[in-house]
């Protein structure tokens, strides 16, 4: 599988998580806010550059391999789609109604693309880490061991 193809599962697979039907109107959400004009397009682009860049990997708009910062964009999906597999139940519709927020209004994927940058950086650090927050409903975010 070329690095184009793995980044398109992965959009992909980020995208079904998120619900494609959600997915589609966020993405519809931003042309229509950046047709007003090409300040808002520039703001648009730079704060939603997580999802429109999962969203050109899904279509298959880019024909090329990922650049360092789009392929830690897709990793960062992927930390999503694996924690997401392995949660309870419980933890996944926590962690699914996290991301339908980060796909509404003024949201964007920030928030939850920290929470999995900070636990791969912990368990690189060699951490042993848990969604306790989404896991568990707990008052923090992550614990590590």
């Amino acid at each position: 599988m070329t690095s184009d193809s793995r980044a398109a599962a992965t959009a992909k697979a980020f995208i079904r998580l998120a619900g494609a039907t959600a997915w589609a109107r966020r993405i519809a959400e931003f042309g229509q806010i950046a047709a007003a004009g090409p300040h808002v397009r520039r703001a648009v682009v730079q704060r939603h550059s997580l999802e429109l860049s999962l969203d050109r990997f899904a279509r298959g708009a880019t024909q090329r391999a990922p650049t360092c910062a789009e392929q830690r964009v897709l990793d960062l999906a992927q930390e999503t789609l694996a924690a997401d597999a392995a949660l309870a139940p419980p933890g996944r519709t926590r962690l699914r109604a996290l991301l339908h927020e980060c796909l509404t209004g003024k949201g964007s994927l920030v928030p939850l693309f920290h929470l999995m940058r900070t636990a791969a950086l912990q368990r690189a650090h060699g951490f042993a880490v848990s969604f306790r927050g989404l896991a568990e409903n707990a008052p923090f975010d992550l614990l590590l061991e």
